[in-house]
């Protein structure tokens, strides 16, 4: 129960964290926290082909 609560809580203060943080940012700053999230997204997907491929591998 009370970690629903504590959420409950702390949700809107990130979500007005995160506003403030970005609400000030410039189009160079936009354009690397894009880039940024691209890249993640990038490796993820290459880390979990990886994850993918050891898998069957050890299946096989």
């Amino acid at each position: 129960m009370r970690h629903n609560a504590f959420d409950n809580v702390n949700l809107p203060a990130a979500v007005g964290f995160v506003f403030a943080t970005v609400s000030g940012w410039t189009v160079q700053e936009w354009a690397a926290a894009a880039a940024l999230g691209y890249s993640l997204i990038l490796i993820g997907e290459k880390v979990a082909r990886l994850i993918r491929r050891k898998r069957e591998g050890v299946q096989s």
